[in-house]
């Protein structure tokens, strides 16, 4: 996805909407920016308050990188007008320019979501599972399929690191271009909420629409469980959308039915046998190997054999299979190209050991809902004690650290307290938030060291535990006082494995 088309427009037909000085129009513009710092010799540099900053405040910044032109937002400009003056390039001022950077974005780069089955998903949990299974099970099956989201953007197969699990409006049709171009018919998008209350996917054209389940996350940002379930109904009002698909075990889901515009065709999706959704579940078992679901749509049944793990993930999966049908997908071609995937990383991604070890799970659950879900599921694979080694994050919703750790005092019969990304937080007070929610009657450790943790964990669990190391997921980095410093649970966990057979089994016998 590295080498990129060049695209080169004029600035009148990358603003057709005005009319630009004579002088104006046939400004070459390579490409577009809204961060002074990736400005390109002939960009574009578009300027508007964001959330954490104003990006007039880098408009000297971006017509010193290069900028051939810039678009900004007009109210409150006034402030910056001597910058504009002193421009030797167009710099327009343009009223509510926020509001048509989706349509700029998408004019720039010639409209690629009307080119491409484009599946946007948003939801507290199962955004990335859904989001890379589905585009999994689209390759199996033949169809060329990109990928927008946090475990990277580009082809199946071939993905390259992100900052966000939605790019702004500009980075997003880049990437969509991108995959066009690289032979793409489809592609999977998460939607974050603060990508939809930010206007990430503004202008861009989506072809299916589909919202897993609605849980608390992110209060920090909306405030009130209202705001945050309202921020992702937004996919549902998405203008042009054909196809919704929703959880109908889901409350909150389901009752944004209600919202549903004229012309998008709904499709519902269900764990239970009921007669008033799409696509149903009919018999559903779990054992050690996996899931194994048979599934109805009308009168057609099939059946789903997978390695994942838990009732989450097989909601996961009928929710792919009902996305697959929105494109046409058969039935049996559907649930095959499911049953040949295997976990997603970090998602109730299973750490190789041995006979004698215990059985080690890295997901990256970092809500109440989230972590009650994976240790629910767990439940059903333990004979023995379920371990959890978690914690919480810094500079997020405080709120519900004391709901985490009341969650994993109540389903786990170990806790392991320990550091998460602190952030600009001190690990102190985030555990002094965590144990409000734990029971005085019930025993913790507390180990700031992450690996530490993971290795007391596996050390003193026995072979019939598991062990659930919660939070980071595919993470391969902890961020700590502004630094992001390389780590992964993954390489945590292997090297605690390792050690542990060179010094024998946790029943003291060699191995």
């Amino acid at each position: 996805m590295s080498g990129s088309q060049v695209t080169e427009r004029y600035l009148q037909d990358v603003v057709p909407f005005l009319q630009l000085d004579e002088c104006w129009k046939k400004t070459i513009v390579t490409g577009l920016a809204v961060d002074s710092r990736r400005v390109k010799a002939g960009n574009c540099f578009l300027g508007y308050p964001g959330h954490h900053s104003d990006g007039r405040d880098f408009l000297s910044s971006a017509l010193a990188a290069g900028a051939g032109s810039a678009l900004v937002e007009a109210e409150g400009f006034e402030r910056h007008s001597g910058v504009a003056a002193k421009a030797s390039v167009p710099v327009v001022a343009i009223p509510g320019l926020k509001k048509h950077l989706g349509h700029i974005a998408s004019e720039f780069y010639r409209n690629p979501s009307t080119q491409l089955k484009l599946l946007a998903i948003t939801g507290t949990n199962g955004k990335t599972s859904v989001s890379q299974l589905t585009a999994q099970a689209l390759d199996r099956l033949g169809v060329c399929c990109g990928v927008v989201g946090t475990l990277g953007n580009g082809i199946v197969g071939h993905l390259e690191p992100t900052l966000n699990t939605t790019p702004d409006v500009v980075e997003c049709n880049r990437l969509l271009a991108e995959m066009l171009a690289a032979g793409a018919d489809a592609a999977t998008m998460e939607v974050s909420s603060h990508g939809l209350v930010q206007g990430r996917v503004d202008g861009v054209t989506i072809h299916t629409g589909l919202i897993t389940n609605i849980s608390r996350d992110h209060l920090d940002y909306h405030g009130t469980m209202e705001a945050y379930a309202q921020a992702k109904a937004q996919l549902v009002l998405h203008p042009g959308l054909r196809h919704l698909v929703l959880n109908w075990d889901d409350e909150r889901v389901a009752a944004m039915v209600s919202a549903r515009q004229e012309g998008t065709r709904l499709w519902s999706f269900s764990m239970q046998n009921r007669d008033d959704v799409t696509v149903r579940v009919l018999s559903v078992h779990y054992d050690k190997q996996g899931i194994d679901l048979t599934v109805g749509y009308g009168q057609q049944h099939a059946s789903i054999r997978s390695p994942l793990i838990g009732e989450f993930n097989a909601a996961n999966l009928v929710a792919c299979l009902t996305l697959l049908l929105t494109l046409d997908v058969g039935l049996e071609q559907a649930a095959a190209a499911l049953s040949a995937l295997g976990p997603v990383e970090g998602r109730m991604q299973r750490v190789e050991a041995g006979a004698r070890q215990p059985m080690v799970i890295i997901d990256f659950a970092h809500t109440p809902d989230a972590l009650e879900k994976v240790l629910l599921a767990l439940k059903r694979h333990a004979s023995g004690r379920i371990w959890c080694v978690f914690g919480c994050g810094g500079d997020r919703d405080a709120g519900k650290r004391p709901l985490m750790a009341g969650v994993v005092a109540d389903l786990a019969d170990e806790l392991v307290i320990t550091a998460d990304n602190p952030r600009s937080e001190t690990f102190v007070g985030i555990v002094a938030d965590m144990v409000k929610g734990i029971p005085a009657a019930v025993a913790f450790q507390v180990m700031e060291d992450r690996a530490q943790a993971i290795a007391y964990a596996i050390t003193h669990a026995a072979a019939s535990d598991v062990v659930l190391i919660a939070g980071k997921g595919h993470e391969n980095y902890q961020e700590i006082a502004g630094h992001k410093y390389s780590y992964s649970d993954l390489s945590a966990a292997q090297a605690a494995l390792n050690a542990a057979v060179a010094v024998g089994t946790p029943d003291g016998e060699g191995c």
